[in-house]
């Protein structure tokens, strides 16, 4: 939720204390006695102050006269409360001027940082630039700051810009909203405290993130060094490098709307407005909208459930693309300094890399500025308005451009900026909103609440059940369902697809990106009807009221029939931060590919993601999954039994030969799980549970490397002359193999290339790999069959070494 988040931050450091002692005297069991007349009387004076004493001056003399003692006990309680507050007020006031940095007076002159201090200067000396950078990256992983570095021309811009814009604030996304840092340059160094301290103590205020810049290498390696050392008590890593971030988008870059943020703060203050800060910071994603870790999850999540299907002989279509239209999209076309049409192919282009990169078997990539979407755009439009469910009206009411959603008021908060000032944002995804008052074409949504009812009565129309409760409340109420704006003022959205009859309006961008799913199949031609409806569309949860209440009203509304399924699905977050660009925490698919493979990235998260909960990326958790699953149980278990030592000619027993030769227990056990794993893991398929699918295979897997310890092949195979010996060491081959091969069929879905690698190196048939054959070979009559791997010492999947 974004909202403007004024924290009042205090840093507590324990220390010793005196404590009060007071020595307590009693000389008589008299009620009175004079020191208590004389402090009664002193505590009365002082009662008379408060402007409430009249109000309670009868209760006050009652008490005074039955219970005097009483009395004063209260009120030493009431002073006692006063005072340490008092203490605690002052102490927090002495804390923070201890930690405060020295007044800026103008006639002192800053300290050049010296890069000796971090160091050893003359070891980097034979060092490339490249090396001494990636040496900092290194020496800086495992303490707690930040680090990075610019060319000496951004320093220079970035300075020169600092003396003439000396001061300014920056955005911090918080959970619940924004907290306003402000930045004060000085010298090579620039010095961050939150707003709300500096308001209470200006210069002295305490520092949240200092930046040291260091100049040594400027002239020889044509680098600046950075190095930001932050309170870890009230910044996290991934909050500090998101100011150091957007402190360069200020001050090392040209971008005239920032650039005029900095010269209202600085010369014009009662004309700036901190809404405007956000705004900018909200936009950043947009500059850069490259792909994700978030969208690589929804690709190879729809791979996986189209190759499953097709393992069973179904024919799938896979559809994906992009969505290209819309003011976000203008707005980072201009900012990238392209033209809309170049930024969307640049952008397009990536994810059609990622899906190529990742074994993502699309059977249509689409994007929507194409001419046969915007034909069917317009098809779909004169159905609607033909069928009587689009009129000409007038809306007024919330719209939020980031999320490109018209919003009623019970979908808005209301946040206050420092100064004050009221805004409203978006309840669900915390962005701003403004308020748009203009004549466009309405879809009568309001229309289809039973029809929505009806559709939702089948638990399997939405999954999980989670998903489909939330969606059934949200119809229940009927608060999404108000008429729909479908158009926008063509002049207010110039990137979109025009109306079919009038072409001052534009289409409503998720209108327009909807009906992508139909163009996909051929729409309007008739052939599109052979996979329509879907069996199945993969969405995440935060565009669940758009494919769950708008696309199913304008399907039906159109005479189609609505998706049978909509698996919705949680987010990714990193280290347990929500993912996002202003906070520079975003994982590029490609640079983690480049860390641990396509086939290990695409293992992890599928292996680890629970749709109905966000799931956590965490490099080091990345590399324990990959080493220990992929490399040691897996990979080990094929590269000991098909290795020179123990099986030389590279045999793969017959497994209906040598099934039940091996009689020891843990021999039983993996026969067992062998036997069961097709079956349970088609069920959790089927739930769309493929954590669970990856479970069980590595139960499977772990029985069978039991039973390669328990029977020892390297002994065996030493006793060439004892048949039955042999027979043991083909029998502990066959099994091994035979549940490496039944793991690969059942992963095949999840990694397909490394799956297809593995059946290709056990000389496992293209035919022989579907979900029938995940049960074991035990009942093969061609007992001439004789099957040999590709090669020994295979290397499946190389350990991944420690980032």
């Amino acid at each position: 939720m974004a909202s403007v988040l004024l924290r009042n931050v205090a840093r507590i450091r324990t220390g010793k204390h005196l404590k009060d002692i007071r020595i307590t005297v009693r000389t008589s069991n008299e009620r009175y006695i004079m020191t208590g007349r004389a402090r009664l009387e002193k505590v009365l004076e002082e009662l008379q102050k408060n402007p409430y004493y009249d109000k309670y001056a009868e209760k006050i003399a009652k008490m005074q006269q039955t219970s005097p003692e009483e009395f004063l006990q209260r009120v030493d309680q009431q002073e006692k409360m006063a005072r340490e507050k008092k203490e605690k007020r002052e102490r927090a006031a002495k804390f923070c001027q201890t930690q405060a940095k020295p007044v800026l007076e103008p006639s002192m002159q800053a300290k050049e940082a010296r890069l000796d201090s971090v160091m050893k200067v003359d070891m980097i000396g034979d060092k490339s630039k490249e090396e001494i950078i990636e040496i900092w990256k290194e020496y800086h992983k495992q303490k707690d700051c930040i680090c990075g570095t610019v060319t000496p021309e951004q320093y220079d811009k970035m300075f020169a810009r600092g003396k003439q814009y000396s001061t300014f604030l920056l955005p911090l996304p918080r959970e619940h909203g924004y907290e306003f840092i402000m930045c004060q340059f000085y010298g090579s160094e620039i010095h961050m405290t939150p707003l709300l301290w500096y308001q209470t103590h200006k210069e002295n205020a305490p520092e949240c993130l200092t930046m040291i810049h260091y100049t040594e290498l400027r002239n020889d390696k044509n680098v600046i060094l950075m190095r930001g050392e932050f309170d870890t008590k009230l910044l996290q890593v991934q909050e500090a490098q998101c100011l150091a971030n957007e402190l360069q988008l200020y001050y090392c870059n040209d971008d005239e709307q920032r650039l005029q943020l900095l010269e209202t703060f600085t010369h014009k203050p009662n004309e700036f407005k901190h809404m405007d800060l956000i705004a900018q910071l909200e936009t950043i994603s947009l500059e850069s909208t490259c792909p994700h870790i978030g969208h690589l999850y929804s690709a190879i999540l729809a791979d996986a459930v189209a190759r499953y299907n097709s393992m069973f002989g179904h024919k799938t279509f896979l559809a994906t693309g992009t969505d290209e239209h819309g003011n976000k999209v203008k707005a980072a076309a201009a900012a990238a300094s392209l033209s809309n049409y170049e930024y969307c192919t640049n952008i397009s282009q990536q994810f059609k890399e990622m899906c190529d990169r990742f074994e993502v078997d699309y059977s249509r990539f689409i994007r929507t500025t194409e001419k046969q979407h915007c034909d069917a755009v317009h098809h779909f439009w004169r159905l609607l308005e033909e069928r009587g469910h689009i009129y000409l009206g007038n809306y007024s009411g919330w719209y939020c451009v980031s999320d490109e959603a018209f919003l009623s008021d019970s979908e808005l908060v209301e946040q206050k900026d420092p100064s004050g000032k009221v805004f409203k944002v978006s309840a669900d995804s915390g962005n701003l909103v403004e308020w748009m008052e203009e004549k466009n074409y309405k879809f009568r949504l309001s229309a289809f609440q039973n029809d929505l009812k009806y559709w939702l009565k089948d638990e399997n129309t939405v999954r999980p059940a989670l998903y489909h409760k939330m969606l059934s409340q949200w119809v229940e109420e009927g608060t999404c369902l108000q008429d729909l704006s479908i158009s926008r003022v063509r002049s207010k959205v110039p990137w979109a697809i025009p109306s079919p009859y009038d072409e001052s309006q534009s289409i409503y961008v998720w209108m327009d990106a909807l009906v992508n799913y139909l163009t996909a199949l051929g729409y309007p031609n008739e052939s599109f009807k052979e996979f329509w409806p879907p069996t199945i569309q993969i969405i995440g949860k935060d565009i669940l009221k758009f494919h769950g209440v708008y696309w199913p009203a304008f399907l039906i509304a159109a005479g189609l029939e609505p998706p049978r399924t909509l698996l919705c699905h949680a987010h990714w977050i990193v280290d347990r931060q929500k993912m996002s660009k202003s906070k520079g925490n975003v994982i590029s698919p490609f640079e983690a590919a480049n860390d641990y493979t396509e086939d290990g990235l695409r293992y992890f998260i599928l292996r680890e993601a629970v749709l109905q909960n966000d799931a956590n990326y965490s490099s080091t958790k990345i590399i324990n999954i990959l080493n220990s699953e992929l490399a040691d149980t897996l990979g080990n278990l094929v590269s000991r039994c098909t290795g020179k030592t123990i099986n030389p000619s590279r045999e793969f027993p017959d497994p209906a030969k040598y099934w039940n030769v091996l009689q020891s227990q843990v021999a039983n056990e993996i026969r067992e799980a062998a036997e069961s794993a097709g079956r349970k893991a088609r069920e959790n398929y089927e739930e769309y549970n493929l954590h669970h699918v990856v479970d069980i295979v590595m139960n499977m897997l772990h029985c069978a490397n039991r039973m390669v310890t328990y029977h020892e092949p390297w002994q065996l195979r030493k006793q060439v002359d004892d048949a039955e010996a042999t027979k043991e060491l083909k029998a502990v081959i066959s099994l091994a193999l035979e549940s490496s091969r039944i793991a690969a069929l059942i992963l095949y879905p999840i990694i397909p290339r490394l799956s297809s690698g593995l059946l290709d190196f056990l000389n496992i048939p293209k035919e022989s790999r579907t979900w029938a054959n995940t049960a074991p070979e035990i009942f093969n009559d061609d007992s001439a069959r004789k099957r040999c791997v590709e090669r020994n010492n295979v290397i499946l999947f190389k350990k991944i070494r420690s980032q």
